[in-house]
């Protein structure tokens, strides 16, 4: 027969008093960290390395922060990385095209050069001849020219020789130095004007030379006293302008002399009509005196056209 089974003693259990309701906290969430920039490789840190910023301990529901390494060199578009060098430059396409057409350019222009080059064109130079003017009226020929003499120009420009005299012996006395020869020669131009020409040839170079000087000497002499009469200096100690420079006489590349030039006034006798006394006329002409190696020459003329009969006269 059953056994009646009785059920154990219940405890009874405790009343506690009533207690204040608790505040329920809701869970709180991990800190938030700074967004990370990724430049470049990263490198991995091992476990258990702590990170700047972050507390020396574990986070067990994440990964350990992995600092950015630092940017690495320059990469093409392949992503290849290439040395930052000067030489990486010519490995550019870009480069190595421009060199291509240089060097293209550069052979071309040498096979040009080289074997297709025209001649070069040379062109006759043109010789345009101006002929000097020309004496108009009938000029004299020399009789029994001495050898000095016979070297004098007979026309210069458009005036011509019209008359040949030798000095008379009284020049000997007068003339600064002993000479060989004399001679006093006229050029006329059809006209009323006249150049004069005084040739004197000496024995050396030595007595041409000291005859020049002494010519020179008075010429300064007489233009300084010209110029004080005309002018007067306000102080006593100034000096009145010196004469024109002398110049240099040149044959070709060669100095063969000096020339010196002054401003004078001359009085010449004009014949009158038949039936009329002749007449005095007072001019200013201009004197150009030079030395050429033995010879010293003393040429007289109009001022307007002195300049290019000197040039012109071939002493």
């Amino acid at each position: 027969m059953p056994i009646p089974t009785n059920p154990p003693p219940s405890v009874p259990t405790p009343v506690l008093p009533p207690t204040a309701p608790q505040p329920t906290t809701p869970p709180t969430a991990p800190p938030a960290l700074p967004p990370r920039v990724a430049t470049g490789a990263s490198r991995v840190l091992p476990a258990g390395t702590p990170t700047p910023g972050t507390p020396d301990t574990e986070t067990p529901d994440r990964a350990p922060l992995v600092p950015p390494a630092p940017p690495g060199p320059p990469t093409d578009d392949a992503g290849v990385d290439e040395p930052s060098s000067f030489f990486s430059v010519f490995r550019r396409p870009v480069v190595l095209i421009a060199f291509g057409i240089l060097a293209v350019a550069a052979l071309g222009s040498l096979v040009y050069y080289l074997f297709f080059r025209p001649e070069p064109i040379t062109l006759e130079a043109r010789l345009i001849v101006i002929p000097l003017p020309a004496p108009t009226i009938d000029m004299i020929t020399v009789e029994n020219p001495t050898d000095f003499t016979a070297g004098l120009p007979l026309a210069t420009l458009t005036y011509g020789l019209t008359a040949i005299e030798e000095m008379p012996s009284t020049a000997h006395a007068t003339w600064p130095e002993r000479f060989a020869e004399g001679w006093t020669l006229t050029y006329c131009d059809g006209s009323d004007s006249v150049m004069t020409v005084s040739a004197i040839q000496h024995y050396h170079e030595e007595d041409a030379t000291a005859a020049f000087e002494a010519l020179w000497s008075q010429a300064e002499a007489e233009a300084q006293a010209t110029a004080v009469q005309a002018s007067p200096s306000p102080s006593p100690s100034a000096s009145p302008a010196p004469l024109v420079e002398r110049l240099p006489v040149m044959a070709g590349d060669v100095q063969v002399g000096e020339s010196f030039r002054i401003t004078t006034e001359i009085t010449e006798t004009i014949e009158g009509e038949e039936g009329t006394e002749p007449t005095e006329v007072t001019r200013e002409v201009v004197a150009i005196t030079w030395r050429n190696t033995t010879g010293v020459f003393i040429m007289v003329a109009d001022p307007a056209v002195i300049d290019d009969l000197f040039l012109e006269y071939g002493l």
